[in-house]
C-alpha cells in the first residue's frame, strides 16, 4: 500500500511508502501524534493537550513538553515529501491535525466497519458485511497502543476492545445466519478467549 499507513492497534506503526517513518521514534511524540489522530475531527485547545499529555507535571514544565514535543512531530511531517500527509495547524490556543483521504489508519477502518453493522438486525447482516466484519477482526492486531498506560489511552482502549467484542459477537450471529458454523465458531472460541464471562457465546457453543 503506497502513501501513509498507520497502526494504532496493538504495536504502534508509521509507514510512508511501504517504509516505516523515522523521527517518530520517541514515546512523547508517538503520544502527541496518536491522541491528534484519535480525536482528529476537531482542533484541541493547548490546555486539555498538555493536561491530558503531561498532566503529572507543573503547568509550566507541561506547556514547555507540549511546545518541544510539537516542534518534533511538526518537524517530522513537514519533512517528508514522498506522499502528502498529515498538516498540523497550530496557533496559540488550539491545535488540529489535517489528515490527507488517502491515509490508512486501522482504528478508522474499525470504526467504520462498527457504525455500518451496529445497527442492523441479524437478520438484515448480509455476506458483505460478514466479510467486512472478517476484515476489521484481521486489523485488531492487539488492543490500542499496547503497552501505553496512561489514563487517556486506557479509556480509548477499552472503548475498542467492546467495539472488537460487539464485533466479534455480530460474526458469530451471521455465520449461522449463512449457516458457516466452523466459522462462527472459532469466532465465538475468540470472544472466550477476551472474555470468559461472555455467555451468549457459551450458548453459541453449544448449540
Amino acid at each position: 500500500m503506497s502513501g501513509w499507513k498507520v497502526t494504532l492497534l496493538g504495536k504502534f506503526t508509521v509507514e510512508c511508502n511501504n517504509t516505516s517513518l523515522a523521527g517518530l521514534e520517541a514515546r512523547q511524540v508517538q503520544e502527541l501524534f496518536s491522541y491528534l489522530l484519535l480525536f482528529r475531527y476537531r482542533p484541541q485547545p493547548r490546555e486539555t493537550l498538555y493536561e491530558t499529555l503531561w498532566g503529572h507535571h507543573s503547568a509550566g514544565k507541561a506547556r514547555k513538553k507540549l511546545r518541544q514535543t510539537l516542534w518534533r512531530l511538526q518537524s517530522t511531517l513537514a519533512n517528508q515529501t514522498t506522499a502528502a500527509g498529515p498538516v498540523l495547524q497550530i496557533d496559540n490556543e488550539w491545535i488540529e491535525i489535517l489528515v490527507p483521504k488517502d491515509l490508512w489508519l486501522d482504528t478508522e477502518e474499525c470504526e467504520k466497519i462498527y457504525r455500518s453493522v451496529n445497527g442492523k438486525r441479524i437478520s438484515e447482516l448480509s455476506l458483505s458485511d460478514l466479510q467486512k466484519m472478517q476484515y476489521a477482526e484481521t486489523l485488531y492486531k492487539g488492543d490500542l497502543l499496547e503497552g501505553w498506560y496512561a489514563d487517556w489511552c486506557i479509556f480509548e482502549r477499552e472503548r475498542f476492545h467492546n467495539m472488537h467484542l460487539l464485533l466479534l459477537d455480530k460474526l458469530v450471529q451471521c455465520c449461522d445466519l449463512h449457516q458457516k458454523y466452523d466459522l462462527g465458531l472459532s469466532y465465538a472460541m475468540e470472544i472466550l478467549r477476551h472474555d470468559q464471562a461472555y455467555e451468549r457465546e457459551h450458548y453459541h457453543l453449544m448449540r
